[in-house]
């Protein structure tokens, strides 16, 4: 489902990380009253403890918002695109930034600034 994902190209270069985890969305999406509760069981299995959670579609809002009830001390980084935007995670990010992709550039230099907050914090090196 990944390569699917307009970000795709981005969010494999960033899996090059050992501590970097990509949740690829459900291929049937549950109904809305069960989203919630899906995704606060999906947490539970997910191994380690979170510093980032990615968001790069309002679909996965459920399992962040899961994820940051959880582990409260992660930061939520939030990849905005023109007409599919989430007002509610853009609000609790801590980091917005364009999902764009230019795939005639280099995608470890595309995500250059989303490396450079990652080696900030010590979650990876490029």
């Amino acid at each position: 489902m990944l390569e699917q994902v307009a970000f795709a190209r981005r969010a494999e270069d960033l899996r090059r990380a050992p501590n970097v985890l990509a949740v690829e969305p459900a291929k049937h999406t549950p109904a809305p009253m069960l989203l919630d509760r899906v995704a606060k069981r999906l947490t539970k299995r997910l191994p380690g403890v979170p510093r980032v959670i990615v968001l790069i579609g309002p679909v996965q809002y459920p399992l962040a918002r899961a994820l940051l009830t959880r582990h409260p001390e992660a930061e939520l980084w939030y990849a905005s695109r023109p007409g599919d935007d989430d007002v509610l995670a853009r609000e609790r990010a801590t980091f917005v930034f364009s999902a764009d992709d230019d795939p005639s550039v280099a995608a470890f230099q595309v995500n250059r600034e989303l490396w450079d907050r990652l080696e900030a914090l010590g979650v990876a090196q490029r």
